[in-house]
């Protein structure tokens, strides 16, 4: 199993989400990274509504109450420990999960054979 390093364990102590670049089935995908009650997760930076970008270049992921994900262009939440869809114009469409391993206080993106 190949995996990607993305973070260490502290380096989201003052913001809670970070960007990434990883490659997928050939290509470039921008995905995101945040901390969320003490856990990590990551998610492709893609709303499955209309396919933009959840944020708007500006690493902003979570709804202004910090305990949803927010689509800033149509404003549609999601969980962040599952990335179902909550509420909006996303129709039960979720976010698309990434594997996640933490070792000794690194996070990686874990990537396919």
């Amino acid at each position: 199993m190949k995996k990607q390093l993305i973070a260490t364990v502290g380096e989201l102590q003052k913001h809670p989400s970070k960007k990434f670049v990883y490659e997928n089935e050939g290509s470039e995908q921008e995905a995101f990274l945040i901390r969320f009650e003490e856990a990590y997760y990551a998610y492709d930076n893609v709303c499955p509504h209309q396919h933009w970008n959840l944020d708007l270049g500006d690493n902003e992921f979570f709804a202004p109450d910090g305990k949803l994900l927010m689509c800033q262009v149509h404003a549609a939440l999601f969980l962040p420990d599952s990335g179902k869809c909550y509420d909006g114009p996303c129709y039960d469409r979720d976010l698309r999960r990434l594997p996640l391993l933490i070792e000794e206080g690194k996070i990686f993106l874990q990537l396919g054979a």
